[in-house]
């Protein structure tokens, strides 16, 4: 994951641009078009919108007057965007050879990226805009945003998400007026309205049922690769990133998926765990499909840092809304807002991590810190109240011991770490930052106790072989030593072995070891504690070097 460890100089004008970037690409939808959304355009004729329908096909709006038209905004992307483009389509099959349209317009970043996110099949028009200023009212405050313009172009309603029944008995009402559509459909088919139930209760986050939804579909028509994605996205909030990416492997068993079905799973999967073989399979993609801007901004992600960034790259990542990116880019983008002290900007970001078992929320924990709220900070992980530094169990020895480094309770710290080497005594990690919180402490003796004890393990423990050769090769880890560890405990535990013994020559020597590394690791795994300390020197040294910047 990328995100920059540079963060204790002077911001530099590249993050500069791109945090202030991220902050019109992520308030665009909020803040652009006032509060009164979509019915602010009822009675109001619909724009000359010039629409982007195929790689080098463009038509204009009003070539179908005439007709009436469901127009809606949304984004491949958008989740609630499906539930209501899932059911206009429907009602566009149905109403086939009526004078009547359905045109998707799509946010999403290039007409290839539309149609490799979309799953659903194709009904109607869907199509970019050329310019987002023609759409005028119609520009939505909200996703997703619909419109149903008359054969004359005016909107005769607007709304947003809705229940698919309700979104059928609002489109008969007003079109069974018409007496083309006196036999307007207002139930679904059963297969229809199967999916539609589906993605309505993975909307309402009723994600079991969503899932079990999604299994009874594939049980029928077991190639659908609608139920396929909804399967994935609802198996990883009941179980967790793994086990979804493993139900869904399990379906596909026997399958020719399509190359839509394959990216996602792949996505998934490097969210999971960020290993050569994961981003070896989206580089293939991304070579396949050299126009994805999403595709990408993925490799730029995982493999760039915010001050390496061209002002291409940046433009590039602000194209990266939600797209089965997931938490990756609202991490990445926090970092980048708190860098440049927009801390409560970050903080919105980092609360949307869900830190599945692991250190997710650290981010937040640490941003929460910076703000002078610690009370806030140490209540972001909950640990049971009479946990102590003497009946932890390994879990929460763990999880404690990480959690007061990043709140820089350094005597905390050093006595669950402690707890740590007695039920876990086979881990460098409890000896690791036992050594870090005794340099703090300014203990020498116990910080240079501990360093030969982790040097010790670490040289004579098969499950650290990585780090045992490098040490006799008197090398630090690369990027490629540390990916090819599968163990991401074992990476963390190597990285930051050499970190510190970097942190004994100079903190800029770890620190620029750090920033080297960083892309080795996901958010959740990234060792926080040691990045805050060192900022924490580099800031104290600047002030005493230049006490009037």
């Amino acid at each position: 994951m990328a995100c920059s460890a540079r963060f204790s100089g002077t911001p530099t004008l590249s993050s500069l641009r791109l945090a202030g970037l991220m902050v019109l690409s992520v308030g665009y939808l909020s803040a652009s078009c006032g509060a009164a959304g979509p019915a602010r355009a009822v009675g109001s004729v619909a724009p000359q919108i010039e629409l982007i329908t195929g790689k080098e096909t463009t038509t204009k709006l009003s070539s179908l007057r005439g007709k009436w038209v469901l127009l809606q905004c949304g984004g491949s992307w958008h989740r609630n965007s499906q539930l209501t483009g899932q059911v206009f389509a429907h009602i566009r099959m149905a109403l086939d050879g009526k004078p009547f349209e359905f045109v998707e317009i799509f946010d999403d970043p290039t007409y290839l990226d539309m149609e490799l996110f979309s799953f659903r099949t194709p009904a109607g028009l869907r199509a970019l805009v050329a310019r987002e200023r023609d759409l005028g009212l119609l520009r939505p405050s909200q996703l997703p945003a619909w419109y149903l313009l008359d054969p004359g172009g005016v909107v005769q309603a607007a709304g947003g998400l809705k229940e698919p029944a309700e979104l059928r008995k609002e489109m008969g009402g007003i079109l069974s007026r018409d007496p083309a559509f006196a036999d307007f459909p207002l139930s679904p088919a059963r297969e229809e309205g199967a999916l539609e139930k589906m993605i309505f209760l993975y909307v309402r986050r009723k994600h079991a049922e969503a899932e079990a939804c999604a299994g009874k579909i594939l049980e029928n028509d077991p190639s659908n690769e609608l139920a396929l994605q909804f399967l994935l996205f609802s198996s990883i909030w009941t179980k967790t990133y793994s086990g979804g990416n493993k139900l869904l492997a399990k379906r596909m068993q026997g399958l020719q998926p399509s190359d839509r079905i394959q990216i996602f799973q792949v996505l998934y999967r490097l969210i999971e765990e960020d290993s050569l073989e994961n981003r070896a399979a989206i580089r293939a993609f991304a070579r396949k499909y050299p126009r994805s801007r999403y595709l990408q901004c993925v490799l730029l992600m995982y493999e760039k840092l915010p001050d390496g960034l061209t002002r291409e790259e940046e433009d590039l990542l602000v194209t990266a809304n939600n797209t089965a990116l997931d938490e990756t880019v609202e991490v990445f983008r926090g970092f980048v807002l708190q860098s440049e002290g927009l801390l409560g900007q970050a903080e919105s970001l980092f609360r949307k991590i869900r830190g599945r078992e692991r250190l997710g929320l650290l981010p937040l924990v640490a941003n929460l810190k910076r703000q002078g709220r610690e009370a806030e900070a140490a209540a972001v992980i909950p640990f049971p109240a009479d946990l102590s530094p003497e009946n932890a169990d390994a879990v929460n020895a763990w999880k404690k011991m990480h959690t007061v480094c990043v709140m820089e309770d350094w005597a905390e710290a050093e006595a669950y770490a402690g707890r740590y080497r007695i039920v876990r005594p086979e881990k460098a990690q409890g000896f690791l930052i036992g050594w870090l919180a005794a340099r703090i402490l300014a203990r020498p003796d116990a910080a240079a106790d501990l360093r030969e004890q982790s040097l010790r393990m670490m040289k004579s423990s098969e499950r650290y072989r990585v780090a045992s050769d490098l040490l006799e090769k008197n090398q630090r880890p690369g990027m490629e030593d540390l990916t090819a560890i599968g163990d991401l405990n074992v990476r963390f535990d190597t990285a930051l072995l050499f970190v510190l013994l970097e942190w004994e020559e100079s903190p800029a020597s770890a620190l620029k070891l750090l920033s080297a590394i960083q892309p080795a690791f996901p958010p959740m795994e990234w060792p926080y504690a040691v990045l805050e300390q060192l900022r924490a020197v580099s800031l104290a040294r600047a002030q005493t070097h230049c006490p009037n910047s």
